[in-house]
């Protein structure tokens, strides 16, 4: 795990690669994936801070908890717009990455950007509905998110980011607690569909005038 001299992972062939196979190895700078990648388990690169950019397969739909964890340089993500399932923590602490597409994403878990300090992008997030506790947490550069599809938006979802106007629509049910704590919200319009908003919401947002 302690590998030290740069160097370039090859998975050309791969259709399965382990759980925390990779973790910890800061030496990886670039992993190269072939066509045929299925599955990458938990935790795979977990921690390996020197990778930069990858490119994931049109094979792989899954992005498995922890994947990505704390690779603190990884500063883009290519092939994600076809990755249907993000799970928990996925890309957590991914202090480089600026952008996300999340087009054909339908289900996300816990924490899957929270702590990606300079993530100022997520593209076409419509066909996800229920956004998870903690997804965009202290994601500070982010100030604007689309929210047409939404139904649900978890406990401090949103959190310590720099969302300034939620455009929220009908398909809204619930804003859960401290969803927007901490936000550069200026303007809050919020539909008659929504049932429930929970404690300290919009709590910290001084920007808030109306």
């Amino acid at each position: 795990n302690n590998l030290k001299k740069p160097f370039t992972v090859v998975l050309k062939g791969m259709e399965v690669i382990r759980s925390k196979a990779f973790e910890n190895c800061s030496a990886i700078v670039a992993v190269e994936f072939g066509e045929s990648l299925k599955t990458i388990e938990a935790g795979a690169f977990k921690g390996a801070e020197s990778i930069t950019s990858i490119t994931l397969p049109a094979s792989l739909t899954t992005i498995d908890k922890e994947t990505f964890k704390d690779c603190t340089s990884l500063a883009a993500v290519n092939g994600l717009e076809n990755v249907i399932h993000i799970e928990k923590s996925a890309f957590e602490g991914c202090t480089s990455l600026t952008e996300v597409d999340l087009s054909s994403v339908v289900s996300m878990g816990e924490n899957a950007f929270a702590g990606c300090s300079k993530l100022s992008s997520v593209k076409n997030p419509l066909l996800l509905t229920d956004i998870p506790r903690k997804a965009f947490y202290e994601c500070y550069y982010l100030k604007s998110y689309a929210f047409d599809s939404v139904k649900t938006i978890g406990k401090e979802a949103f959190a310590y980011s720099s969302i300034i106007y939620p455009a929220f629509t009908d398909t809204l049910k619930e804003i859960g607690e401290s969803a927007f704590k901490s936000t550069n919200i200026s303007e809050l319009k919020i539909p008659k569909s929504v049932t429930a908003v929970s404690k300290n919401a919009f709590t910290e947002c001084y920007s808030l005038k109306t």
